[in-house]
């Protein structure tokens, strides 16, 4: 790869070039850019190991032309698995080399090794995650999609709806194997799925900002942010400030399972809410109640991040303009490149030593350290110590070999999971309310120290006098006696400074008031 003009060139990669030659280090970029149908509609499941067998969503829609039904029905085949996180970051792999391919991509696709495949998806080339990606490759292949209604073609002139089944890969050809001209493959190649190569020649994709995707933690987090990208853009389009959708459709267009009633339904999306917020993805979100049981309308304020790229992107959305600049190795899940005879600037002893200290070997927390980034490694150190403090059962028989593996093939966050300096924030604030609690409760206690008369000030020490007096002498006192001590009780209270005293521990009214000694001090 060259410069020229300041832009990026992408590579062009002949077959015979040895698979070193092919693995680009490019800049990372902003943006990659992603088939549309294959964002908007879910092909991916999120919950791992869930048995799921089909992906589907049925509508019946009405337009100015009539009310026509929708299908999108994703179906695995019936000694595989359905395509799952894992296969998702494989097709997130692909694309960058898709991205990274010159116009037009042609059928097979030159992917590389199964190694150079490994780092793309941000893992390390052991025996076992190669023989995940094989079979996450056949995961993807055999599974079928039946559109009707929903999978838009777009080709030079315009877009149309097909009515087709299909699949987004068609075949992998192993090293070895020959290639459709007869020669034989030199690593892997992949044949696309026909409609999905015609729309990424037609440029029928979505720019998505891709180093912030990758700082993005938990699959329902990225696939929010996909799902939102698409929907805000209309939404701006139409000069609105929020997109709103049922909780049950985005069940369907995550795929997530409904939860009830509201609060788990809220505690499913709580961190990806968290986390889009506190990025300002989105400003704000209202849960809304509906006629339908167990259903919500969510509304989500669109958020000056969300703003940000619209305005970078939209002329290129509109236009579905020239797909430009390569696309690297994602930054948060980025292998380290260590000069030979130069140790890396990272911190090593740190990381290694935070993993030693959760129950790995030596060996095991340096070979985590080099196949992963450290930001990557400090946030799944962070999950594990959460769960250690919510006494979770997910890792109560082994905690070290859960955060290995955890690291080795990305486990989602916990649906509860709250980051550390989230819940050092919320600790905090929870601690400044509970002392404007308490300095309210001081205010309160020396207000009605000022607005009560003497007389009521001294009445329960003058009532215990009385009962003592009762006891000691066998009759009450007379009413001269009671006014005697009282009068002798007034007189010594003590002052309203002094009562400040003994409520705050200092002086700060000023006399026979409520008014600050210091007006601006700030009381928590």
């Amino acid at each position: 790869m060259g410069e020229k003009d300041g832009k990026l060139q992408a590579a062009v990669i002949s077959p015979q070039q040895n698979e070193d030659q092919m693995e680009l280090e490019l800049a990372i970029p902003k943006t990659l850019r992603t088939e549309f149908n294959f964002l908007k509609f879910p092909f991916f499941d999120l919950a791992k190991d869930s048995g799921r067998t089909k992906i589907k969503i049925e509508e019946r829609v009405s337009t100015k032309e009539g009310s026509f039904h929708i299908l999108w029905l994703v179906t695995r085949d019936v000694e595989g698995q359905f395509p799952g996180d894992f296969e998702k970051r494989l097709h997130r792999a692909i694309e960058q080399i898709i991205n990274a391919t010159p116009k037009p991509v042609t059928n097979p696709l030159r992917l590389g090794s199964l190694r150079y495949i490994a780092r793309l998806m941000g893992i390390n080339g052991s025996g076992k995650n190669l023989s995940d990606i094989q079979r996450a490759f056949d995961n993807i292949v055999t599974a079928s999609i039946k559109a009707e209604g929903t999978f838009q073609l777009k080709d030079a002139k315009n877009k149309r709806y097909i009515k087709d089944t299909f699949h987004l890969y068609d075949r992998v050809i192993q090293k070895g194997e020959k290639l459709p001209d007869g020669a034989g493959a030199d690593c892997i190649y992949l044949m696309l799925g026909s409609w999905y190569l015609q729309n990424i020649n037609a440029n029928y994709v979505v720019p998505l900002d891709w180093r912030y995707y990758n700082q993005l933690t938990g699959s329902i987090t990225t696939r929010m942010y996909e799902y939102l990208s698409i929907n805000f853009y209309a939404a701006l389009q139409r000069g609105q400030k929020y997109h709103e959708a049922r909780y049950a459709r985005l069940c369907d267009y995550f795929p997530l399972t409904r939860q009830y009633p509201g609060w788990k339904a809220r505690k499913q999306l709580k961190h990806a809410h968290t986390s889009l917020k506190q990025t300002e993805y989105f400003a704000k979100v209202e849960w809304l109640d509906t006629t339908e049981a167990d259903d919500w309308l969510i509304r989500y304020w669109i958020g000056p991040r969300a703003m940000e790229e619209y305005e970078r992107n939209k002329v290129e959305i509109r236009q579905m303009g020239t797909m430009a600049r390569p696309v690297p190795i994602p930054e948060r899940r980025r292998r380290p490149q260590i000069a030979a005879g130069r140790q890396s600037d990272r911190n090593a002893p740190g990381i290694v030593e935070g993993l030693v200290a959760r129950g790995l070997t030596p060996e095991v927390a340096q070979a985590l350290f080099e196949g992963h980034s450290e930001a990557y490694i400090v946030h799944k150190i962070e999950v594990l110590d959460f769960l250690q403090e919510q006494k979770s059962s997910m890792i109560a028989k082994n905690p070290a070999g859960f955060l290995r593996k955890s690291i080795e093939v990305d486990y989602a966050d916990p649906s509860d999971f709250i980051p550390k300096a989230e819940r050092e924030r919320l600790a905090q604030k929870a601690e400044e309310h509970k002392q404007k609690q308490e300095w309210q409760r001081k205010v309160d206690n020396y207000k009605n120290w000022l607005e009560s008369k003497p007389e009521h000030k001294v009445y329960w020490a003058l009532h215990q006098w009385q009962k003592r007096y009762q006891e000691e002498h066998g009759s009450g006192p007379s009413a001269e006696d009671v006014r005697q001590q009282q009068s002798l009780l007034i007189s010594e209270l003590p002052s309203n400074e002094q009562k400040q005293i003994e409520i705050f521990g200092e002086v700060v009214f000023k006399p026979n008031g409520l008014e600050l000694l210091e007006p601006i001090m700030t009381r928590t």
